[in-house]
C-alpha cells in the first residue's frame, strides 16, 4: 500500500469536514421537517445524528461544537429513555459521555460513562444470542478506558482501578470462556452443538445476574440462581 502524502491527508481531511459541515445542514432540515410534536422518534434520531456530527466537527470553534453536540444529545434522551428504548439510550449516553470526555468534564463524562456500563451490562442479560453480546461488549469497551481515566481525573483512584479492572477482566473472561466452550463443541455434528450452545449462553446470562451489585434489577443470590445454573 502507497504510503500516504501530507497532500493526502490535508485533501483526506478537507473532505471529511466538507461531509460534516453538509452532514449538519441535511440534519438541520430534516428537524424543521420533523418535529419532536409530529414524529418525536425521528426528531429524536435527527437530534443524536446532529449530536455525533457537531461532537465530530472539524470547523468552527471547538468548545462550541462540543456544547451543541452534548445539547443535541440530551434532546434525544428525553425521547430515548432507559424505559422506552434501553439500548438506544445506552449507546446515546456512551456518545455524550465521549462529548464530556472530550471537553474534560471528567464527572459528567463518568455519569454518562456508569449509565452506559451498566445498560450493557443489563442488556447481556437479556440476550443469549452470541453475536449480539458481542457486539455489547464491543461497543462499551471504550467507556470503560475512558471511566477509568475520568475517574482518576476526579481523584477517585480506588474506583479507577476497579473499573480499569472490571473492564479488562469482563473482556478476558468473556473471551476465554467463550473459547473454551467453543474447543469442547469441536467436532461434533451441528445438531448436537446448537442445545449446548443454547444451554452455555442461558448459564452465562445467570451468572451475570448473580454479579450485579446489590439492589440492582433483575440481580439473582448466588442460592436462588444455583438450582436454574443446575438445570442449564
Amino acid at each position: 500500500m502507497p504510503k500516504l502524502t501530507v497532500e493526502d491527508l490535508v485533501r483526506i481531511r478537507g473532505e471529511r469536514a466538507e461531509n460534516l459541515e453538509r452532514g449538519i445542514q441535511h440534519y438541520s432540515q430534516a428537524i424543521e421537517v420533523y418535529t419532536r410534536q409530529a414524529d418525536p422518534e425521528r426528531w429524536a434520531l435527527i437530534q443524536d445524528n446532529l449530536g455525533e456530527a457537531y461532537r465530530d466537527r472539524i470547523r468552527g470553534d471547538g468548545a462550541e461544537n462540543l456544547e451543541r453536540a452534548i445539547r443535541h444529545f440530551s434532546q434525544a434522551l428525553e425521547v430515548y429513555t432507559r424505559q422506552t428504548d434501553p439500548e438506544l439510550h445506552r449507546q446515546i449516553r456512551t456518545r455524550r459521555g465521549h462529548a464530556h470526555f472530550a471537553r474534560a468534564d471528567w464527572a459528567a463524562a463518568h455519569a454518562d460513562y456508569q449509565a452506559a456500563i451498566l445498560g450493557a451490562e443489563e442488556a447481556r442479560l437479556t440476550v443469549l444470542l452470541e453475536e449480539v453480546g458481542e457486539r455489547i461488549s464491543a461497543n462499551i469497551s471504550q467507556a470503560y478506558a475512558n471511566d477509568t481515566y475520568a475517574l482518576a481525573r476526579l481523584g477517585q483512584l480506588h474506583s479507577a482501578w476497579e473499573r480499569g479492572e472490571s473492564g479488562r477482566t469482563h473482556v478476558l473472561r468473556e473471551a476465554l470462556a467463550r473459547r473454551e466452550m467453543e474447543q469442547a463443541l469441536t467436532g461434533l455434528p451441528p445438531e448436537i452443538q446448537q442445545p449446548y450452545r443454547q444451554a452455555w449462553e442461558e448459564e452465562q446470562a445467570l451468572r451475570r445476574l448473580t454479579k450485579l451489585p446489590q439492589g440492582a434489577p433483575g440481580r439473582l443470590d448466588y442460592l436462588e440462581a444455583r438450582p436454574l445454573l443446575e438445570a442449564a
